[in-house]
């Protein structure tokens, strides 16, 4: 009988590039990130140490773009809602918040995310999510105003608080609980009630 050939597998890149993320991140969940090395990462993974190298150069930059990849994943079920246009800003807010509250432990890496030692860590991934979905927010905001004939007496300062204002509570180890996240969707009705105001010029 002859020797049996092993058969290399051959992935699409994406497809390749996806699973060491989350192979990596579930290391680092389960080891610490301090503690868990490319190595360790090739080996969840069974395969070589080049290949993983040959995708992302170092655990930092492996890191960086698993984060990045995190945030545009929570943000695409959030965008599905807020680019609805079926649907007024008000019914938008009140499903994102609902969302937040029912589906956020369900989150690829939010058990990595909750860890105590990865506060820095969440912190960063709030800047990010908070960046990434500021222009689309805006997007959204703008529009409202328009379709209402409104006029957005401080729409940056406006727009910073929906965005950036809400870090403090999304960034903390433990979730926010359904009483903060009522509070916060109040703030945030008692802000477009004072700052989008009748447009006279229309």
């Amino acid at each position: 009988m002859g020797q049996r050939i092993r058969t290399r597998v051959v992935k699409d890149p994406a497809e390749r590039k996806r699973e060491i993320l989350d192979g990596a991140m579930e290391l680092f969940a389960t080891k610490g990130y301090e503690q868990t090395s490319m190595r360790d990462i090739a080996r969840h993974l069974n395969i070589s140490l080049g290949l993983c190298y040959r995708y992302y150069d170092s655990k930092q930059k492996l890191f960086q773009e698993a984060m990045q990849q995190y945030v545009e994943d929570i943000c695409a079920a959030y965008f599905t809602i807020l680019h609805d246009e079926t649907r007024d800003l008000t019914e938008k807010l009140d499903l994102l918040f609902h969302m937040l509250k029912e589906e956020e432990q369900q989150m690829r890496y939010h058990d990595f995310f909750h860890q105590p030692e990865n506060i820095g860590f969440h912190e960063e991934l709030a800047v990010k999510l908070c960046k990434y979905m500021q222009p689309h927010l805006q997007q959204e905001l703008q529009r409202y105003a328009k379709q209402n004939h409104l006029k957005i007496q401080h729409e940056e300062l406006l727009l910073s608080f929906l965005t950036y204002g809400q870090i403090g509570s999304h960034a903390s180890v433990s979730s926010p609980d359904t009483q903060q996240l009522h509070q916060l969707r109040v703030y945030i009705d008692l802000l477009l009630k004072q700052e989008c105001i009748p447009d006279d010029t229309i």
